[in-house]
C-alpha cells in the first residue's frame, strides 16, 4: 500500500469516496484506482483521456507511486529507482507489467 499523505495533489476527505486518497482536484477519482489502470498496462496518456485527468498529474502520480514502492523493498534504492522508472513513465512504450 502507498502511503499518499506526502503527495501535494492527494488528498484524504471522509466525504469522499469513504476517504480514500484522491486527487485533490477531483476528490472523486482516487488515486489507487489510477496507479491500478497504469499497472495493468494503461500508458499514462490513455488514462488520461479515459478519466479526463492531466497527463502531467498521471506522471506525477506514477513516479509517486514508483519512489514508494521502490522504499518499501529498499529504502536506500529510493532515488536510484524513480530516476531509472520516471523517465519510462514519459515514453509511450512503457509497459508498467514489464519485470524491473
Amino acid at each position: 500500500m502507498i502511503d499518499w499523505s506526502e503527495c501535494p495533489i492527494v488528498q484524504r476527505n471522509p466525504e469522499y469516496v469513504s476517504g480514500a486518497a484522491a486527487l485533490r482536484a477531483d476528490p472523486r477519482m482516487t488515486v489507487d484506482h489510477l496507479v491500478q489502470c497504469a499497472d495493468d498496462g494503461m500508458p499514462p496518456e490513455e488514462i488520461s483521456e479515459a478519466y479526463r485527468v492531466p497527463v502531467a498529474t498521471i506522471r506525477l502520480l506514477l513516479d509517486y507511486a514508483a519512489k514508494h514502492r521502490a522504499a518499501a523493498a529498499d529504502p536506500r534504492a529510493v532515488h536510484t529507482e524513480v530516476e531509472r522508472l520516471a523517465p519510462a513513465h514519459r515514453s509511450a512504450d512503457f509497459n508498467p507489467n514489464q519485470p524491473l
